[in-house]
């Protein structure tokens, strides 16, 4: 049961990052270099690659459904030699599909809202 707190920690860790990150962006609080980082805004009105533009419901559909099989996987997954790592990987799997399945319900697109101006 202890490794599967690391799962959970990661995934929430993730998530609100991903949020906070994102809240920061479109407030104008990040943009430009942070070290060899460059932070630009951008709307994806799709998915990966502007792939599937304005499909709204398809993608918060699919991302329901993969938030449900992550959590299915988790919940029945048996212990292995590496549990910690399987539990970190399923963690950012499942925070980085909670945060772009809220982003769609939220604002129907992944990523920062568009730039004013």
């Amino acid at each position: 049961m202890a490794h599967k707190l690391i799962g959970l920690v990661v995934a929430i860790t993730i998530f609100t990052a991903d949020r906070l990150l994102k809240v920061m962006t479109n407030f104008g609080m990040l943009h430009g270099s942070i070290g060899p980082l460059q932070l630009i805004p951008l709307h994806n009105p799709g998915a990966m690659g502007g792939t599937f533009p304005h499909q709204h419901l398809l993608l918060a559909v699919i991302g329901v459904v993969a938030i449900i099989a992550l959590t299915i996987v988790w919940m029945r997954h048996q212990p292995v030699k590496f549990e910690s790592l399987f539990q970190a990987g399923w963690g950012l799997l499942f925070g980085g599909a909670l945060g772009n399945t809220f982003d769609r319900l939220d604002s129907h697109a992944a990523g920062a809202a568009p730039a004013e101006g």
